[in-house]
């Protein structure tokens, strides 16, 4: 019934739009824009917003975008782009509301990830929508979409993609698992990186996986981990509180507020969290004796 529903939709859609024409400027937008607010009572609206949704969902590929348009995109991206132009305009116009935020979308797909990458109006969550997209599945889409030629949010995926490998690698330092193996991975992502003109991030991959090389290691490659392996952020260099100890080094592995201690081991550079003591806990009082007596 929902496909059904999309399709007659979009039926409606291509009877309205196409005959208008499009040439992919910003006269066409306008053009576009005009005729949906030539159509009576709320129809224009309702199409607007029926087009932004189609392509939400995935609905407008580019065999349906040629049916709309008269021609097939020559890029993939000129259907991202013209939405995004669309929408702007849209808005301006008081045909579709100017922002939208999802809710309860469960896991991210490709597709969608790579769509929502080109709208700025798009949501995918009131609050922390990076962490949807935090996903060693989806490393390589969000890479892929930040080489795309004006994508709106290139910055911000280059972004989530070196937050989810410090996460990642944070948690696996913490927790004692797999550190070696998920510093390996992080680092599988830095030819990409560096080819989508990120060298930076290629650069910091590239470090994780290089602290999974075991070797000797001084007090400024040392240093170094704690700063590459803190949670989320870069942590001030101040906060590692990095000492000399028997063997090799040992400073906080900052994990917002729970932080732990990270021992390297000098001769190998092997990192293990060190678990805080446990709270002594008070004696439990003898029956009958009073605080002054015990």
């Amino acid at each position: 019934m929902a496909r059904a529903r999309q399709r007659a939709e979009f039926a409606r859609l291509v009877e309205v739009l196409a005959p208008v024409g499009w040439q992919g400027d910003e006269r066409s937008v306008e053009a576009w824009v005009l005729r949906l607010r030539e159509l009576p009572d709320d129809e224009g609206a309702q199409l607007a917003r029926n087009l932004l949704r189609a392509y939400r969902h995935g609905f407008l590929l580019p065999e349906r975008w040629a049916e709309l348009t008269g021609a097939p995109p020559q890029r993939a991206s000129d259907i991202d782009d013209a939405v995004r132009r669309l929408w702007d305009a849209f808005a301006a116009a008081g045909l579709a509301k100017p922002y939208r935020t999802e809710e309860n979308l469960g896991r991210i797909r490709a597709g969608l990830a790579r769509r929502w990458a080109w709208q700025p109006r798009w949501s995918l969550m009131s609050q922390d929508e990076d962490l949807l997209l935090m996903d060693d599945a989806l490393v390589p889409t969000l890479l892929a979409a930040a080489a795309e030629p004006g994508v709106p949010k290139r910055q911000y995926l280059l972004e989530i993609v070196a937050h989810h490998a410090r996460d990642s690698c944070c948690q696996a330092a913490y927790h004692g698992q797999e550190l070696a193996a998920t510093l390996r991975r992080a680092a599988g992502w830095a030819p990409q990186a560096r080819e989508v003109g990120a060298p930076e991030l290629a650069a910091y991959l590239e470090r994780l996986g290089g602290h999974a090389v075991g070797g000797p290691v001084d007090r400024a490659g040392a240093e170094q981990r704690l700063l590459d392996l803190g949670r989320c952020q870069e942590p001030p260099r101040s906060a590692l509180d990095l000492r000399a100890v028997d063997g090799g080094w040992e400073g906080w592995l900052i994990l917002s507020g729970r932080n732990r201690r990270l021992r390297i081991d000098a001769a190998t550079g092997r990192m293990t969290s060190i678990s805080p003591e446990p709270a002594r806990q008070p004696r439990a009082r003898r029956p009958g004796k009073t605080a002054e007596e015990s």
